[in-house]
């Protein structure tokens, strides 16, 4: 049946608006549970963008420490497009290709048929389940980088980037880092697959919603805040007859370009999507698991940087320091209030055109004063005038900002922010002093580095996930390069991708210090020498230490956080080592060895077949010798026979000339009697003829 043809289920409209409201219900009852969090979230973010315009209980500050702390802590934690790194969990060897069964040797006795041609259907048995292997190998190989450049493609451009640095600063800002990934296909008029996308997309805190529940994976479920014009609302997200099916709606006098918010609520235990207006409650849509995914839910678990266990109810992490963050604004407004009042003023006794006119007076210039004499009876002009006393109002702003470096000192504490990290060092601490400064004051941001990542890596299994369920065969052939096999195809039916292991390259959401990375790369290289330079004794004394060796080495390597391409050099070695154990290359001493002992053995053998040669010529020249007398004597008697054969010759030829003689005379005397027979036989005939004429004339006379 076409799914055209298919009946739509009738909907209840009273069950629809209670659900519609009991929905509503559940997220209003998740704001009440992080209310006192959204009340701190919305101050940072006040406090954060100086905001004078949003009304909440947030003040704004003079020193806006928060709005520091973030922008260091945000490009500190992911700066640096992540790298895909997919490969198999487990890879089997496929061994050695099978060898032929041997072929009898010449000289040996032939082998049986039947041996024979069983001893080759295994061998043809063996090289088919090899090749089998290899190519099933291969298929594991080419899927895992097929899913990697898809990948690698999605987040081309930049386009993760900027959602990720979103997320990370709502979860260093607010509280919670939410990021969603959405799967576009776009149709064309004839029905056929124009394109397949997949879109990473930050979702404001403000914006989501989450059921009750102890851990993410018990959450039953989320919900996401959208607004739309009203005419847009209708045109994606609204089912006519769903909508209808509710009864009519009352005319608010709304205009049609108004923005209306609505909610898109996933529900887990269902794992159906639903989509209810937020003003009246009213369901818009219903729609089966649209993804797929093994959790349900488009977005990996929020990156929440301050949680108890127990609890998914985020801190804001201003609130840790906001007490701090107010005593230094208040020092700073203290500060700035006395540098409004701390002015030079003094009093002058008299007339004091004179000292006006002085201290107006510009550089290297001369004032002449008509009261000389007078000023000079006041004893000099420091006696002419009385100063305002500003020197208590000095020591107390020196007093404030020493107490406000103070109170930064500890923010940075708190925060992690260590004065290495944020560029600021003593010129009198030694160089191993800041060192160590740099590496713990550093263990923090990696924790936060850490969140990052595993989103980020939660993102990629998602998206894996897609691309084997939703990618057709000709878009991940277009974008992959690479042609999809039966075998190919018969893996990505494996449930989640079980026998891959999908990561992300080491740091590389992190772009490292260029200094820290050419002093791990020499220490790496010298330490790699040292090592080579220690077994390399060994592994020529005994081969077979190769392989453990190189484990020893690979594990040691993968302390530096070389990258996949460093991974994937080292797993070849290990294949190298172990294929070197099998056929471990010749000793040079046991060669030399060997040599000595074959040319020795080849000198007695020439030495044996020398003399076994020159015995060999003397039995030989005795047998000439003895064949020799031998023909000597044959020949003088062929020689005597040959001389009584000649006599026996010419006594056959003289009676073979005789016999031929009186052969000739008797056909000679043949051939004469022949012509006389002949003659006579001539002459009969003749006389007959004539006799003949004769009796026909007399007849005729008559």
């Amino acid at each position: 049946m076409d799914e055209a043809d298919t009946p739509k289920p009738a909907y209840d409209g009273e069950k629809l608006r209670l659900q519609g409201s009991k929905w509503m219900e559940k997220i209003r009852a998740a704001e009440k549970r992080e209310e006192r969090w959204r009340r701190d979230a919305e101050a940072a973010e006040k406090a954060y963008a100086c905001d004078t315009e949003t009304k909440n209980s947030g003040k704004l500050y003079d020193f806006n420490v928060l709005h520091s702390n973030v922008e260091t802590i945000v490009p500190a934690i992911y700066n640096s497009t992540p790298i895909p790194d997919i490969r198999r969990r487990f890879i089997e060897a496929i061994g050695e290709p099978p060898e032929p069964p041997p072929q009898p040797q010449q000289g040996q006795p032939p082998q049986d048929p039947r041996a024979a041609q069983m001893a080759m259907l295994q061998f043809q048995q063996a090289q088919q389940a090899f090749a089998q292997k290899e190519q099933a190998d291969k298929d594991a190989k080419d899927l895992g980088d097929m899913i990697e450049r898809v990948i690698a493609v999605q987040i081309d451009d930049n386009r993760m980037d900027k959602e990720i640095e979103a997320n990370a600063q709502d979860a260093f800002l607010a509280g919670r880092g939410v990021v969603r990934l959405r799967f576009d296909a776009q149709v064309g008029d004839d029905d056929s697959i124009k394109g397949e996308t997949i879109q990473t997309e930050v979702v404001a805190w403000r914006d989501f919603r989450m059921g009750p529940g102890s851990r993410w994976d018990n959450k039953p479920w989320i919900a996401f805040r959208h607004t739309l014009p009203c005419e847009v609302l209708e045109a994606k997200h609204t089912d006519k007859e769903l909508y209808a099916a509710q009864g009519p709606v009352p005319d608010t006098g709304d205009d049609d370009s108004d923005d209306v918010p609505f909610w898109e609520i996933w529900d887990k235990l269902e794992r159906k999507v639903y989509f209810v207006r937020e003003h009246d409650c009213r369901m818009l849509k219903e729609t089966d698991d649209p993804l797929g995914l093994k959790d349900f839910y488009p977005i990996p678990q929020p990156i929440q940087p301050i949680t108890l266990t127990g609890k998914t109810t985020p801190v804001c992490p201003f609130t840790v320091y906001k007490k701090l963050a107010d005593e230094l604004d208040t020092i700073t407004k203290r500060i700035n209030a006395i540098m409004k009042g701390l002015k030079v003023r003094g009093l002058v006794a008299g007339d004091a055109t004179d000292i006006q006119q002085l201290s107006n007076a510009g550089d290297n210039e001369l004032v002449s004063v008509a009261n000389l004499e007078g000023l000079a009876q006041t004893k000099g002009l420091e006696n002419a005038i009385m100063w305002w006393p500003i020197e208590q109002a000095i020591k107390v702003l020196s007093g404030l900002y020493e107490q406000r470096e103070v109170v930064k000192s500890a923010i940075y504490e708190i925060t992690g922010i260590s004065d290495i990290i944020r560029g600021a060092s003593n010129a009198n601490e030694t160089l191993g002093a800041q060192q160590i400064k740099t590496q713990w004051g550093a263990l923090r941001i990696q924790k936060m580095q850490r969140m990052i990542e595993r989103q980020v890596r939660d993102l990629f299994v998602m998206m894996a996930d897609i691309i084997i369920t939703k990618f057709s065969p000709q878009t991940l052939q277009t974008i992959s390069g690479i042609q999809i096999t039966p075998g190919m195809q018969a893996l990505m039916q494996q449930p989640n991708l079980a026998g891959y292991r999908i990561d992300i390259e080491s740091d590389s959401t992190v772009r490292a210090d260029l200094t820290r990375q050419k002093a791990d790369m020499t220490e790496f290289l010298t330490g790699t020498g040292t090592f080579f330079g220690s077994v390399a004794p060994l592994v020529q004394q005994a081969p077979e230490m190769g392989e453990p060796m190189a484990e020893i080495y690979a594990s040691f390597a993968r302390v530096f956080k070389l990258g996949k391409q460093a991974e994937d050099a080292l797993e070849r070695l290990s294949k190298m080592a172990k294929a070197s154990a099998k056929n471990p290359p010749p000793n040079p001493e046991a060669e030399k060895m060997k040599a000595e002992q074959e040319m020795k053995q080849a000198e007695f053998g020439m030495k044996a077949e020398a003399s076994k040669a020159d015995m060999a010529i003397k039995q030989r020249t005795a047998e000439m010798d003895s064949q020799e007398r031998m023909e000597e004597l044959q020949l003088k008697r062929e020689i005597a026979g040959i001389d009584r054969e000649m006599k026996l010759m010419d006594l056959e030829m003289k009676r073979e000339e005789l016999a031929m003689r009186r052969e000739a005379l008797s056909m000679g005397l043949n051939a004469k009697q022949a012509e006389t027979a002949m003659k006579l036989s001539a002459q009969q005939q003749s006389n007959d003829l004539k006799a003949e004429q004769a009796a026909q004339n007399g007849k005729a006379k008559q």
